[in-house]
């Protein structure tokens, strides 16, 4: 339960621009879902301080979705991206 907390969490916390977001309102269709960044894979640290999990965000350029790792404090603080690069990372166990 608490993990799922923290997931809901990071939700609300990790950053998202969408071109559709900056324009005026107009009715949620199927590009703003593909546009979500999604996060999957959570982990905690064998302390239970940290919580590991990849976030997928879309890569409009290449055409493909591109997934970095990201820790978070398990209190919700220091939220930070781990890799940043073209490559897939998914695991951070």
């Amino acid at each position: 339960m608490r993990l799922a907390l923290l997931v809901a969490c990071l939700i609300a916390c990790v950053p998202t621009a969408s071109p559709a977001a900056t324009a005026g309102p107009r009715p949620f269709d199927v590009r703003d879902l593909i546009a979500f960044d999604r996060l999957s894979d959570p982990g905690v640290s064998p302390d239970g301080r940290q919580l590991v999990f990849t976030v997928s965000a879309l890569d409009l350029a290449a055409n493909k979705r591109r997934a970095d790792l990201w820790v978070v404090g398990t209190d919700g603080s220091g939220l930070k991206p781990l890799t940043r690069h073209p490559d897939n990372d998914t695991s951070g166990t």
